[in-house]
């Protein structure tokens, strides 16, 4: 598109046109609601199947059914950022306008409110995996407006400056980069040459793109900490916001890029950064927990893990990782008395019986490991197939 084209719409009458006048886009459903309810019936202990029954629920603008499903799925597991990430957007689908609603200057109560509980999962989901799907969006996002295309200027316009952000809200995170990338180019060309009057808002939707894409983790590196530098002394939290994440929750970010990029030092190294700035962010330790483990250094991963419980004792999934974390080390003891509490705290988590099973039969607590081995293929769900099947390897040996 011409430079002197795009100087001309910025500042023209055509920006006013309305982004859309339709409502959200459906969610595209790998199977029938049908079949996803007869996979939820089935498989009633798997968050996942609560999950995608709820996308399809919300598909019928069924949003009470796909709320009670959606919450299901964080019961099961607290840390489902999916579930997390839909339930953010929940009231967009319910009521698309609210879009237009948070561009009014004073907000009631009710918009307050609800501007809250998208935040709270927006976030929890962000913290819990910043790199989840973005593609929920795409459900709550409104559709392109026809009047777009009704000339070539406005056509342009709208591939220029609006497709990114559909391409991202859709999962295709390789159109995304190439459109956010065309937009901050075209900037740096005619307006700036410098990268910290860039928006903010470009860098973070070019990072979050770059960032899903495994040869551009040191772009979305570069622009997350750009966004880090302008981040730090400043926060923003009364207003609705581009960059929906605080000052170190974007270092929990970049050290999760790190991480994915396996660059493991600077990960860690990150990683106790955040926790210098805010204990609380138990996510951290979590991830930390996951590199020592993955390095064998369990002394160290043990201390992590109980930090994280520490933090945050009402997520069974945290005992989880601490009982499994404990029995690779080989204190089996210690771990059986950690998954006991996880199952006492998560009775429909399958998991923690399983490794049960297997810390008992370390410790040749036969008639135990038998026990829990039979109870959790009786509640395992199919997503937990090969588990299962060690399973019923390990009752055989037992006969």
């Amino acid at each position: 598109m011409r430079p002197r084209n795009v100087v001309l719409l910025i500042l023209g009458p055509l920006v006013l046109l309305p982004l859309s006048s339709a409502s959200g886009q459906r969610i595209r459903l790998p199977v029938s609601k049908s079949q996803l309810e007869e996979a939820v019936h089935k498989d009633s202990l798997d968050p996942a199947a609560h999950y995608n029954v709820a996308l399809a629920y919300w598909n019928d603008r069924n949003f009470d059914q796909a709320e009670q499903e959606l919450r299901t799925a964080v019961a099961m597991n607290p840390r489902f950022a999916p579930a997390h990430l839909a339930l953010a957007y929940l009231p967009f689908g319910r009521r698309p306008r609210l879009w237009d609603d948070l561009n009014k200057s004073h907000w009631p109560d009710s918009i307050v409110q609800i501007v809250a509980t998208w935040r709270q999962h927006e976030r929890a989901a962000y913290l819990i995996d910043p790199l989840v799907s973005l593609a929920i969006i795409g459900a709550t996002r409104p559709g392109k407006d026809a009047r777009w295309d009704m000339y070539e200027d406005t056509r342009e316009f709208y591939e220029f400056y609006f497709q990114g952000y559909d391409d991202i809200a859709e999962g295709r995170y390789d159109d995304a980069f190439f459109n956010f990338n065309r937009m901050i180019d075209m900037y740096r060309e005619n307006f700036s040459r410098d990268r910290s009057r860039l928006p903010e808002e470009w860098l973070w939707w070019h990072g979050e793109a770059a960032s899903r894409i495994p040869d551009k983790f040191q772009v979305a590196l570069d622009d997350f900490n750009e966004i880090l530098g302008r981040s730090l002394g400043r926060e923003r939290s009364d207003t609705v916001y581009a960059v929906p994440l605080k000052t170190n929750e974007i270092r929990s970010l970049i050290a999760t890029v790190y991480q994915r990029a396996g660059k493991l030092d600077d990960a860690i190294r990150v990683y106790r950064e955040v926790l210098e700035n805010d204990i609380g962010l138990y996510m951290a330790n979590v991830r930390l927990g996951d590199i020592y483990e993955s390095q064998r250094r369990y002394p160290e991963a043990i201390r992590e893990r109980q930090q994280a419980v520490a933090v945050n004792p009402d997520d069974q999934s945290l005992l989880l990782d601490l009982g499994i974390t404990m029995g690779k080390s080989g204190q089996f003891a210690e771990a059986i008395g950690i998954l006991d509490q996880a199952v006492s705290g998560n009775p429909r988590d399958p998991r923690p019986v399983f490794w049960l099973g297997l810390a008992h039969l370390q410790l040749n607590q036969r008639d135990e490991a038998k026990a829990n081995f039979t109870r959790f293929i009786a509640m395992a769900p199919s997503g937990l197939s090969r588990q299962v099947t060690l399973a019923q390897q390990k009752l055989q040996d037992l006969q």
